[in-house]
């Protein structure tokens, strides 16, 4: 079974680097380091760098909109 702390911790260690230093410049050699994990790990997770940039962004997206804030409320049209 996959580690989920191993996963979290690449996740952050990838937005923090990609908010710190734009995507151009970060390796994923950093995100390794900052994450303490090895880079095997994170090629068994993500394909590449646009892979894991695109996890960071869909996990930023999923904190700042609940998916209940999709769901029509049953009290309105839906036209409303």
């Amino acid at each position: 079974p996959r580690d989920t702390a191993k996963d979290e911790a690449i996740l952050l260690a990838a937005g923090d680097l990609f908010m710190e230093h734009g995507y151009e410049a970060v390796s994923l050699d950093a995100v390794a380091q900052r994450a303490g994990v090895s880079k095997a790990t994170i090629y068994a997770r993500y394909d590449d760098k646009d892979a894991l940039f695109a996890a960071v962004l869909r996990q930023e997206c999923e904190r700042a909109v609940s998916l209940d804030s999709f769901s029509p409320d049953p009290s309105q049209s839906v036209r409303d």
